[in-house]
């Protein structure tokens, strides 16, 4: 059996949009295991040093389990290996993926330039807890927001925004000036200076999910 902790959260309008619950999962080979429930409103991504990188695959080494070896168990008096596994339990109406482009060594900071393909829709029924009841749910993303850090250095630069408005066009956010531009010039030009990915549950995902999901 495992033994379940759930961490709550507070009801705000940031919350009803942007919160989300994942499941921690940790098993000992020779224990039963444990699992907590806790909120979350980002999912932050590591960028690896290739050139480029799907997120989809950015995502999978996200949520794929860490297994560590040779951890001592008091109970046991034996080592133990340990396997610890993240999923969704309930996924936010907004959902935020934070890349993590500077990357800090201890005394300098510097820029990861990888450049990132994301896709207009995004499926994550991969990685929702199988045994919940929103297991069952097609909860698939669509791509409202774009946040890009243009400049080679993490203390030096310049923000911009693209969103899609509810025409289903997309604008870009410049300072004070706001333009046109295509999805295409979205999803290609801002590869490699993406910071902040921004997607929304789609309709019908929107109806599936919250027919059953847990209350934390």
């Amino acid at each position: 059996k495992t033994t379940l902790r759930i961490i709550g959260m507070d009801k705000s309008p940031v919350s009803e949009c942007f919160g989300g619950v994942l499941k921690t999962t940790i098993r000992y080979s020779a224990s039963k295991a444990s699992a907590s429930l806790e909120p979350f409103w980002s999912i932050a991504l590591d960028l690896s040093d290739a050139k480029q990188i799907a997120l989809e695959d950015a995502l999978a080494a996200y949520f794929a389990e860490e297994k560590i070896e040779g951890v001592y168990n008091d109970s046991t008096k034996q080592e133990s290996r340990i396997g610890k596994r993240v999923e969704i339990e309930r996924g936010p109406q907004v959902l935020l993926l934070h890349l993590k482009r500077f990357m800090f060594d201890g005394s300098t900071a510097h820029k990861t330039v990888t450049r990132v393909e994301f896709p207009e829709s995004l499926s994550l029924d991969d990685y929702y807890c199988k045994g919940s009841t929103s297991a069952a749910a097609n909860c698939n993303y669509a791509l409202i927001g774009v946040v890009s850090h243009h400049g080679p250095k993490s203390h030096q630069g310049h923000y911009t925004a693209s969103i899609r408005q509810p025409t289903m066009e997309w604008s870009k956010l410049d300072d004070d000036s706001v333009s046109s531009v295509s999805l295409h010039d979205v999803l290609q030009e801002q590869q490699g200076n993406a910071y902040l990915l921004i997607y929304e549950l789609t309709k019908v995902s929107k109806r599936d999910c919250n027919v059953e999901s847990p209350a934390i």
